[in-house]
């Protein structure tokens, strides 16, 4: 999707509240009218890349996202074909109105991105799994406390505490905590370990 300029708001409000108070008659073709208007282009553009800011996401989702809340707002259109918009109660606020549009797609977007890297990494660890499991040696179990060594000396001070004392509770009282402070240390370092030990299983599948 190309850049484009955004138009002077109160040019911007009037060609916006003509496209949505008289659609085209069918669906599809209402739907292009919408995302090749340049407002739309340019707020999905503005409002991807502050996301992509926002969360410190990879540059190249911004793309990604623009794409899903395209298809998005062709879904939501079929449910129904106004989105909602009701010209008589937004008289001029039809901006305000798109650019929350906008920003609930991409949204939505975003969770769907990270869904499926989510997916997409659980799929290769199962591999990494799989394939050392059908080797005698190494196992995965080297790979775990090759990791934990790894660690940073407070963090694998966190994290032995944990495995001995067996709940979060243990490992606060051990290490002088409160729960709360233990729960959230653990929790980043968890985070720590499993970057860790994916690189732990990298190096023992390449060895």
């Amino acid at each position: 999707m190309s850049v484009v300029g955004s138009l002077c708001p109160a040019r911007a409000e009037k060609c916006l509240l003509q496209l949505f108070s008289h659609p085209a008659p069918d669906r599809d073709g209402h739907w292009q009218q919408i995302v090749n208007h340049p407002q739309y282009r340019f707020e999905l553009r503005r409002t991807s890349f502050y996301f992509v800011q926002r969360y410190r996401l990879p540059r190249d989702w911004q793309g990604d996202i623009e794409q899903d809340a395209v298809l998005l707002l062709h879904r939501a259109m079929r449910r129904r074909l106004d989105l909602g918009f009701d010209p008589e109660k937004a008289g001029e606020q039809v901006l305000p109105w798109l650019r929350a549009v906008i920003r609930s797609h991409c949204l939505q977007a975003i969770r769907r991105i990270r869904a499926q890297q989510r997916r997409y990494q659980n799929q290769r660890l199962d591999e990494k799994f799989a394939e050392l499991a059908a080797r005698p040696s190494p196992s995965w179990q080297d790979a775990f406390w090759l990791a934990i060594e790894g660690l940073p000396p407070e963090s694998r001070r966190m994290i032995e505490t944990y495995l001995r004392g067996g709940s979060i509770r243990a490992a606060a009282v051990e290490l002088g905590l409160t729960w709360s402070s233990a729960r959230r240390a653990l929790n980043k370092n968890l985070r720590l370990l499993k970057h860790v030990f994916y690189a732990r299983l990298e190096d023992l599948l390449d060895g």
